[in-house]
């Protein structure tokens, strides 16, 4: 069971700019990333647990303390 759980989505660097004269650009070398973490709680008689993705492909698990 799921009780509670969160995601955030982060680029690591700025894909848009501001030039020299004011407009904003976008720089094609860059690429951005989506980085997702999810925490699951299932209450305080288990270990939580953290899953970190990148582009949609799992990265990391950590355990983390007791829930609640």
């Amino acid at each position: 069971m799921r009780r509670a759980c969160r995601a955030a989505g982060v680029l690591p660097a700025p894909l848009r700019y501001r030039n020299h004269a004011g407009e904003w650009k976008t720089d094609p070398r860059q690429t951005g990333s989506e980085v997702s973490e999810w925490l699951y709680n299932f209450g305080p008689d288990r270990l939580m647990l953290q899953l970190r993705f990148l582009d949609g492909q799992l990265q990391d698990v950590k355990t983390l303390g007791y829930g609640h």
